[in-house]
């Protein structure tokens, strides 16, 4: 679901699912893709993300804070 200050990160994510159903589609029923969806990565995604005016909120959110260690997600 599309979620609110994080619009171009959630077409982005629309679109990887967009890409994976359509490869699916193409390919014979032999193959399977397979597309996953991690839980809430500690990355900062959410500190850098542009606020109205075009600058950086510069804030962590808590579930970013709280999530799995890149290295573990990897």
């Amino acid at each position: 679901m599309g979620v609110p200050l994080r619009t171009i990160y959630s077409c982005s994510k629309f679109a990887l699912d967009g890409f994976g159903k359509s490869l699916q589609s193409e390919q014979s029923p032999d193959y399977l893709v397979t597309n996953i969806y991690p839980s809430y990565i500690q990355t900062n995604v959410s500190k850098n993300a542009l606020l109205g005016d075009g600058s950086a909120s510069n804030l962590t959110d808590h579930n970013i804070a709280t999530g799995l260690p890149v290295e573990k997600a990897v």
